[in-house]
């Protein structure tokens, strides 16, 4: 069966259903991405230009903080097939403009999202399908932000991934820790968290596994 980014519902639900920076979040049972009322607790669902009849997930603020990065299956195209893809909705004049593929020159097969920023190191994380050097079927990958443009674009590689589902990384403000989903062996459920610690000489280390403290065998 082809694999996606979304994964398993249950993990879905969990990565998708949290505060992105205090400002967006989407929940799993509509999938739609929402926004706070300032001071008090109730959200607004964003408008048209921002989310779809499709799935729309995985929200985080752009490095500059004017725009909405996020994570849909809708086709990209009239007539063409959906599929996950990163889009970007900008905030310009107190309005959302119409969300559109964020990174048109990232090369490689479809299904990619859950983005996640290293602002201090120029880095932005995330997750793709059945790319020529994945490791398993769905990975975890790094890009270098030039502007509009995503360049070297490295696999983390066997350290990090496996041979098995990993996506929906989310690493720390500081660049030391990168939390993520993983189906790999050994878990306790299904899927579960792990994270990886950066390394003295900037590559990551072996992915350790929260435990089940965090973790469940649901």
């Amino acid at each position: 069966m082809k694999r996606n980014l979304h994964g398993n519902r249950r993990m879905m639900v969990l990565l998708s259903c949290l505060l992105v920076g205090g400002f967006f979040l989407s929940c799993g049972g509509s999938r739609s991405i929402y926004a706070p009322v300032v001071g008090n607790l109730e959200f607004q669902l964003l408008p048209g230009s921002v989310n779809s009849v499709y799935d729309d997930y995985a929200p985080v603020i752009s490095p500059s903080g004017g725009a909405l990065i996020f994570t849909s299956n809708r086709p990209p195209a009239l007539g063409m097939d959906r599929r996950d893809d990163i889009y970007i909705a900008r905030y310009s004049d107190r309005e959302w403009e119409e969300a559109a593929p964020a990174v048109e020159a990232l090369p490689g097969a479809a299904n990619r999202g859950a983005t996640s920023y290293d602002v201090l190191h120029g880095t932005v994380y995330f997750g793709q399908c059945y790319r020529p050097d994945g490791v398993g079927d769905c990975d975890l990958y790094s890009a270098t932000v030039r502007g509009n443009q995503w360049r070297d674009i490295n696999n983390l590689g066997p350290v990090v991934n496996s041979l098995e589902w990993d996506a929906h990384p989310c690493v720390t403000p500081d660049g030391s820790q990168l939390y993520f989903a993983s189906e790999r062996l050994g878990g306790f459920g299904g899927s579960d968290l792990y994270v990886s610690y950066r390394q003295p000489d900037g590559t990551w280390g072996k992915p350790v596994n929260l435990g089940k403290t965090v973790n469940t065998s649901g």
